[in-house]
């Protein structure tokens, strides 16, 4: 109990497990019993070794979490220099429009995006010292991937599998 004297509720004590234990029969009790001991009895918990993401999906988490803080407030300004890039990479120059900014709010990316692929060298203009790391097949399917996980994060429970 907390000082108030009301009852403090968190995930060991909450009188809705509570409800739903008292609600069990004994065969039930014995049945979710026996279901917990055979998933610990099976789990090795010294051989699990945390999966590591790959590239594509730590891509795909940052740019969700940085249109997330983008969405609560934070200025571009607050954003680090490689956030700033994949923002430009993946959405384009005109990212920061739709969340409300102008050009001048918006730091510029330390590298510019290839866009001369495929024009013969004698015509390109400006000659592109850094190339980006994914090639723009690789760019829109992170766009696509973050729009996605926005989706379901704002809609769950929905069929998204048509996106």
């Amino acid at each position: 109990m907390d000082e108030k004297g009301t009852r403090k509720i968190d995930l060991f004590n909450n009188p809705m497990i509570d409800a739903a234990l008292k609600a069990l029969s004994p065969e039930q009790m014995e049945e979710y019993k026996q279901i917990g001991e055979y998933m610990f009895s099976t789990t090795k918990f010294d051989d699990v070794k945390p999966q590591s993401k790959s590239m594509e999906e730590k891509t795909t988490d940052g740019v969700f979490y940085i249109r997330e803080a983008l969405k609560a407030g934070l200025h571009p300004q607050d954003l680090e220099k490689n956030e700033i890039q994949l923002m430009y990479d993946i959405y384009g120059k005109e990212w920061y429009e739709e969340f409300g900014y102008s050009r001048d709010e918006v730091p510029e990316p330390a590298i510019k995006v290839d866009t001369t692929e495929g024009i013969p060298p004698e015509e390109v203009v400006e000659p592109v010292e850094n190339r980006p790391m994914m090639t723009t097949k690789q760019l829109k399917n992170l766009a696509k991937k973050a729009k996605r996980k926005e989706f379901k994060k704002n809609n769950p429970g929905a069929n998204f599998k048509k996106m």
